[in-house]
């Protein structure tokens, strides 16, 4: 029945495995999973339903082969996923917010389609990610400075 997980609690802890979010997490807080898993990658981060913000730097500097953006996430904050080796990025339909360097230095090579509730991405968001393709909403009413920089092929 965990709602909350707090700043630093997994945080370089590089030999955990798996993780099993419960069904009622809500928030994901600062550095929770920072620079753990280099040596274990994740094959992909089920995150419930339930969660809605995931904080600063949470998952720096990891390994996820899959990850989907759970339905009602709405924020992204702060090099949350910076510098992590991610394969596949699904983003959900509700998210509104993405900090700056959210996902700089991931290392991917996809299209990016952002979701018509997407309102805010902030500065270098996507520096330095080898996009083939991004979709940006009109519902954009913010977006930083650098934010696809050194790595965007194609703007729609």
């Amino acid at each position: 029945n965990i709602i909350y997980i707090g700043t630093s609690a997994f945080s370089e802890n590089y030999y955990l495995k798996n993780i099993y979010f419960g069904k009622n997490l809500v928030a994901i807080g600062a550095y929770a999973f920072f620079n753990q898993n280099i040596m274990n990658p994740y094959r992909s981060l089920d995150f419930p339903d339930s969660l809605q913000v995931i904080g600063r730097y949470a998952f720096y500097k990891n390994k996820i082969e899959y990850l989907t953006l759970p339905k009602n996430l709405v924020r992204v904050e702060d090099y949350t996923f910076y510098n992590s080796s991610i394969d596949h990025l699904y983003l959900n339909d509700k998210l509104e917010y993405i900090g700056s360097n959210a996902f700089a230095y991931i290392d991917i090579y996809t299209n990016l389609v952002l979701p018509n509730s997407m309102k805010y991405i902030g500065s270098r968001a996507f520096f330095n990610v080898d996009l083939i393709t991004i979709e940006v909403p009109e519902s954009i009413e913010y977006i930083g400075s650098e934010v696809f920089k050194n790595g965007l092929r194609n703007y729609n």
